[in-house]
């Protein structure tokens, strides 16, 4: 069905599994939660341990074209290499809430392991002014998801950079939404690899999850 609201075969894809999650993660939104003393709050930031990421909210990270007040950007089954950093380049052109979800499979781990994570990676995120926003907010080497969420991003352009510290290729997922240029002049996206030894070509979006 994509954004014309009708059937469309040939617009139909395989999504990995860490796609299917990063979509329900990036849709997260902020709800009222009780803590133990009985008082209600209202989150400062997401992920916090009472609420995850938030209540699920589909239509803020399913494209609808005219519908959708964003512009969604997905990179599904990307590879990452140990010691690589994979770089994905935005430009925003208006003040908009500007969000970034890594997710990956990560391999079982050993039973009984002091760690459970096996394969880490990390996402970062550089603002226009050179400020970088770790995700999870801190430097996360626990959890196989990451988010930034910058609520009034100012216009200019935005590095994602995604660090491979795994034993190994690790596959993951990539989800940004906001006020994403689209003017062929300037592209919106533009990933590549950052390290000197990889041979990773640089991937192109799927057609059936950009606009």
């Amino acid at each position: 069905f994509l954004a014309a609201g009708v059937r469309d075969i040939s617009e139909g894809f395989e999504p990995s599994a860490a796609l299917v999650k990063a979509t329900m993660i990036h849709s997260g939104q902020k709800m009222f939660y009780q803590t133990p003393d009985g008082n209600w709050r209202w989150p400062d930031s997401l992920p916090i341990v009472e609420l995850g990421y938030g209540r699920v909210d589909l239509s803020t990270v399913l494209w609808f074209g005219a519908d959708s007040d964003f512009q969604l950007r997905v990179f599904d089954r990307e590879t990452v290499d140990p010691g690589q950093t994979r770089e994905f380049d935005f430009v925003t052109d208006d003040v908009q809430e500007l969000k970034v979800t890594l997710v990956w499979t990560d391999p079982a781990g050993v039973p009984y392991s002091a760690r459970s994570l096996v394969q880490n990676l990390d996402l970062s995120v550089t603002n226009p002014s050179g400020t970088v926003l770790a995700g999870n907010g801190f430097v996360d080497d626990l959890n196989n998801n990451e988010q930034v969420t910058i609520s009034n991003a100012a216009t200019g352009s935005y590095s994602v950079k995604i660090t491979g510290t795994p034993l190994g290729r690790q596959t993951f997922t990539l989800i940004v939404t906001g006020a994403l240029q689209t003017s062929e002049d300037t592209p919106a996206t533009t990933p590549r690899p950052t390290s000197s030894s990889s041979t990773t070509e640089a991937p192109t979006t799927s057609s059936s999850t950009t606009e």
